[in-house]
C-alpha cells in the first residue's frame, strides 16, 4: 500500500471516530473499505503510536474518542521544521523517484486538548 493511501485511510477514520459515527466495527470496516481485522490493526496502531484514546461505546454502537484528540498529518517536502508538542513524530523517507533525490517529510503529531 502506498503512503498516501495509507495516510487517507487513517485520516478517513479519525473523521469517523471523530463523528461518531463508525457502527459496529464490522459497519466501520465496510465504510472504509476494509476488512475487520485489519480496521482493528489501525485502531491498535493509532493507539499505540499517536496515544489516541479510541474507546466503542456498545449503547451508541460507535467507536469514539474518550478525550479531546487531534490528528493533524502533514506532508512537505525538503527538511523543514516541525512546530509541534512533545508528541511530535518524524518519518523521513528518500525516494530519488518521487523528489529528484529529496527528502520527503511525514509530520504526524497529535495534539490533546
Amino acid at each position: 500500500m502506498s503512503l498516501f493511501k495509507y495516510i487517507e485511510r487513517i485520516k478517513t477514520i479519525h473523521h469517523l471516530i471523530e463523528k461518531e459515527s463508525t457502527g459496529s466495527s464490522i459497519e466501520f470496516a465496510k465504510n472504509v473499505g476494509i476488512s475487520r481485522s485489519l480496521l482493528m490493526e489501525h485502531i491498535k496502531e493509532m493507539r499505540e503510536t499517536f496515544h489516541a484514546p479510541i474507546e466503542f461505546c456498545r449503547i451508541r454502537q460507535s467507536f469514539y474518542y474518550k478525550e479531546s484528540f487531534l490528528l493533524n498529518i502533514e506532508i512537505t517536502s525538503g527538511m523543514s521544521k516541525l512546530k509541534g508538542g512533545q508528541n511530535s513524530f518524524r518519518v523521513f523517507l528518500k525516494s530519488p523517484e518521487v523528489l529528484d533525490s529529496e527528502s520527503l517529510n511525514l509530520h504526524l503529531w497529535t495534539i490533546g486538548c
